[in-house]
């Protein structure tokens, strides 16, 4: 059994749950925080039996549709906003341009001049295979501090034939 009649009412009822969930401040320049669940610090809402966050929702709502291949980017940088005025549709790579912090994260170590030791990353001093690098020197170092192993040949074990 369906618990509305219509769709309009389905969505009269959602929207009026949003807003509820939402502290919306009469200034266009504050951001309208948030309330209810979170997931990785955004607002989390239900609609249409599917989990969707709250920012998208709005920017649905008050805008228009999103794009396909579009991310709904907070100029404001408040994961929690759902002010429309402060929301943009961007593309990903452009979403992941406008955080430089982001963009050293996603880098790994590629940016480090250095390694652990000190030692500087240049060519003739640096090892690389497989998209990692390791410092010679410290290789070496490594290599020194290991005990040798005997270089004494093992005989080769014939095995034992019978002759009868």
């Amino acid at each position: 059994m369906r618990k509305y009649k219509s769709s309009e009412l389905y969505f009269t009822n959602s929207l009026l749950r949003f807003v509820d969930k939402v502290d919306i401040i009469e200034s266009d320049d504050d951001c309208w925080n948030w309330m209810g669940n979170t997931r990785l610090g955004y607002g989390v809402f239900w609609f249409c039996n599917k989990s969707i966050t709250a920012h998208r929702f709005a920017y649905w709502i008050f805008v228009g549709p999103i794009d396909i291949g579009k991310v709904i980017h907070h100029e404001c940088k408040n994961r929690l906003c759902c002010n429309p005025r402060h929301l943009k549709q961007i593309t990903h790579s452009e979403h992941f341009a406008s955080h430089p912090e982001r963009l050293k994260r996603g880098l790994g170590r590629s940016h480090k001049t250095h390694c652990i030791r000190g030692h500087e990353f240049t060519e003739e001093n640096t090892y690389a295979w497989g998209g990692y690098r390791q410092c010679r020197q410290c290789m070496q170092a490594y290599r020194d501090s290991k005990p040798r192993k005997s270089k004494r040949r093992i005989k080769r074990l014939t095995p034992y034939i019978r002759k009868d």
